[in-house]
């Protein structure tokens, strides 16, 4: 059986995706000063990594975000954040030069391993993982979240591969699901 994410694209959905299509129309054929694009370009790029690393538990303000990738340094004791911060900013640069090119278990190796730089011991990176994993909340000790088994996680990648080459006109659908999906198996 082939990946099949159980998802509803309900009229709400459709509306935001046609509203977001608008707009992008709207701004791709608007000219633009290139100081405000580039300073858009930077807003949007800081707001990407504070909330997506967010989301993973990093503590560092949108503030420290900014500086970070600004090249600044902040103080802080959790020095795991700051290189969350450095990585995922690489990752976006180094996936924006794959644009329309097709997903492959090697790109999301490639991307595994930039992500855990300086994180992860590197026997651990670009390659599928060789356990069980978990995550739990810190102060209760509950399991908040039980990634698939480890034997599953290589056909389950290339599941996800397969529909993803075989809708790839779904570019904001793809987008949302393959992060969810990578997220569920990385861990």
């Amino acid at each position: 059986m082939g990946y099949s994410p159980q998802f509803s694209i309900t009229n709400k959905i459709l509306n935001n995706v046609a509203q977001a299509e608008a707009a992008k129309q709207i701004i791709e054929n608007s000219p633009l000063v290139p100081y405000w694009e580039r300073k858009f370009q930077s807003q949007a790029l800081i707001r990407t990594v504070h909330h997506s690393t967010a989301i993973e538990g990093n503590e560092l303000d949108l503030e420290e975000t900014q500086k970070i990738i600004a090249g600044e340094k902040v103080k802080t004791v959790r020095l795991r954040d700051v290189q969350e911060i450095i990585n995922y900013r690489n990752v976006i640069e180094f996936i924006s030069k794959y644009q329309g090119k097709i997903l492959t278990p090697e790109l999301m190796f490639e991307v595994h391993k930039r992500l855990g730089e300086k994180i992860l011991h590197p026997k651990y990176l670009g390659k599928f993982r060789e356990r069980n994993a978990v995550i739990v909340n810190s102060l209760s000790g509950e399991v908040i979240f039980d990634a698939p088994e480890h034997e599953d996680v290589e056909s389950e990648v290339k599941e996800i591969i397969g529909w993803d080459q075989a809708l790839s006109e779904r570019k904001l659908v793809l987008c949302i699901l393959n992060w969810y999906a990578s997220t569920r198996l990385w861990i």
